[in-house]
Parts: C-alpha cells; structure tokens; sequence
C-alpha cells in the first residue's frame, strides 16, 4: 500500500515537480538497467516517471521500475491510455468501438468501447490487477476521448474515424433521446442546422460516457490503493479551434474537473503545435493564460502540469535547452510544473 502521511505528501511533493514519460515496450530501455536509467532520468531534474503501460509489461517488471525510480527518490505514476487495450482488442471483437467506416483503429492506437459493461469491467480488474502488485503512487487516465479532431463534418477528410456508433453507443443514446445516431451522423450537412438540438445532445452523451468510464477507472484505483493521487489529462485546443477538442473529441475540461475531482490536472498540447519543428517553448504560454486560471477557479488548490511532446516525430526532437525554457516559461505562465513524452525521444546531448 501506499504509504500516508509525510511519506504520501513527498510523494506528492515530487509529483508536482518536473516529471517524463517512460515507455517500458521501447526497445531503447534495454540498453541499460532501470538503476542506471532512473540514475540519468534523475539527474536531468525530473523528480517523477510516469510509466507507460499499454503493452503486457509483467508486474514483476513494473515492480522492480518502480522499486528502482523509488530508491532514486522518485514517485511512480501509472500511466493508462485506457480505451487502448490490445490484447483485448484481439480477444474481444464486440468490445471494439466502431467509427462512421467501421473500423476501431486509428494511427497506433486501437480502440474499446467504455459503454460496454464488459470491457469497463475489464478494465476495472486490470487496475485491480496492477495497483494490487505495484506500489505506484498515482494512476493517470491519459486521452480519455473518442476519436477524431475535426469532427463527423463532411469536409472532415479524417471524417470515417470519427467514433463511436458501435451497438452499446447506439442502444444508450435512444434510450436516452429517442434518436438514432446514425441518421444524424450520415448528414453531416445538416448537423448545425436541422440537427443542431439533437447533434448536441450526442455530443453531451460523449463527454457523460468519458467521464462515467473514467470515473469508474479512478473509483477503482482508490478502492485498492487508498490515498494514491489522481492525474487527469485534458487534450487542449487553446492554439487552434478553442473550445473544439468538447465537440470533436469529447473533452470537457471544467467536467472533468468538478466531476472527477483530479489531484493533478495535464494539460497536453496539441498536435498542432508539436507537429511543428520550429516550435518555439514559449508557445505553452497561451496554454497557461487559457487554462491555468480557469481550472483553479473550479479547483483552486489543484496541480497544473504543463505537457509537451519532445520527438514523436524527428523533425520536431527538443533537445534540453527547449525543454528547459519551455518550463521556464510554463511556470511563469502559472503552471506547477511540466511533464514531457516520452524520456527515449528528447535530445539530451548537451547537458
């Protein structure tokens, strides 16, 4: 169990600081020991790893990252992307969700439905599974959404991944409006204008189902590991459609906030800005005015992170002089601190 007390508030204390995702599947780790990739990740200035685990990483082996990052005085959060399930998804095709082309797969990642019963449950047992055996010190729901940005419009060219209309979706809404989702999401045309009242209903019943799931998720981590923090999330649109990530992506920040009631709230940034290869760190600062404030006028004591991807794609690899004026400028903006994905992907040559 987690410890309560002054060994739960340093736990705290370091989760507010400086932090990095760890991917545990990346071939990258296994050139090192986790004792001397916890050594390197400390000395860089971050204080807490949030653990990746989307693959089958045995419990044996979270354990021992976990008892490593701990002996180098950091905390641990486990970090779930929790509609992405692979085996699952091979194991149990009507738990998949279903986008308007029929497919449940976009990008990396595959996608389970969280208004199945069966697969919530499963994911339930899953947290049970690992808190039960490894001592984390918080549980963080990484983009709980549906897909996709740009929504179900028909200038929409990403428009067939929009999701979720699979037969649990479908059967909830009716019961709840008497409307089919289908014959609204097949005229798209008409979705701001004849649909209007009933496209927003649909875009309420996606953000209730995310929390509801993710609620559920979060209850479940509590009732294993009293006292361990809760890390929630939120896809921010600040710099590009505001507002949108609700609508497109089913991403209701100040929900979230008063429904969840989060530790630490992340706010993750856009892929239309990490895309970019000459991003400049101080863009995080149109983040802290659009977000910092608003969050703590609902949850004025809460945790702010600032997120930045630093090499998913090549061309946009930071190296540590961004990383550090990024959070730089994050904490004058008003942010606790900063987390960035993924450790194997920055540029740490000069230190």
């Amino acid at each position: 169990m987690m410890g309560t007390g002054n060994s739960s508030t340093v736990a705290m204390q370091r989760l507010t600081s400086d932090s990095i995702a760890v991917d545990p599947a990346f071939e990258f780790y296994k050139k090192k020991s986790w004792e001397d990739w916890a050594e390197e990740i400390k000395s860089l200035g971050f204080n807490a790893v949030h653990i990746i685990i989307v693959a089958n990483i045995p419990l044996q082996q979270q354990n021992l990252m976990v008892k490593t990052f701990h002996e180098k005085g950091m905390s641990c959060v486990l970090r779930l992307y929790p509609t992405t399930d692979f085996a699952a998804y091979d194991l149990h095709p009507d738990w998949r969700q279903k986008m308007l082309d029929g497919s449940s797969r976009y990008d990396w990642r595959v996608y389970l439905c969280p208004n199945s019963e069966a697969f919530t449950e499963h994911a339930c047992s899953e947290v049970r599974r690992i808190l039960g055996a490894v001592p984390y010190d918080a549980i963080e729901l990484a983009e709980p959404w549906f897909e996709i940005w740009g929504g179900p419009y028909a200038e929409n060219p990403n428009r067939g991944k929009y999701a979720c209309i699979c037969d649990n979706c479908t059967r909830l809404f009716k019961e709840q409006t008497g409307a089919d989702p289908i014959d609204f999401l097949n005229t798209p045309e008409t979705l701001n204008t004849t649909n209007y009242q009933i496209y927003h209903k649909w875009q309420d019943f996606r953000v209730n189902s995310i929390l509801q799931f993710s609620k559920r998720l979060y209850d479940e981590a509590l009732k294993v590991r009293p006292g361990i923090r809760l890390i929630h999330m939120h896809l921010s649109d600040c710099t590009v459609a505001p507002e949108k990530s609700r609508e497109y992506q089913a991403q209701d920040l100040d929900a979230a906030l008063k429904f969840l009631k989060p530790d630490v709230l992340i706010i993750e940034d856009a892929w239309q800005d990490w895309t970019q290869p000459d991003l400049q760190p101080e863009f995080v600062r149109a983040y802290a005015e659009a977000y910092v404030a608003r969050s703590r006028a609902i949850q004025p004591n809460i945790v702010i992170k600032a997120h930045a991807d630093i090499g998913s794609l090549k061309p946009s690899r930071r190296n540590l002089a961004w990383m550090r004026q990024f959070g730089k400028e994050a904490r004058e903006g008003g942010f606790n601190s900063i987390i960035f994905y993924e450790f194997s992907l920055g540029d740490y040559s000069n230190k």
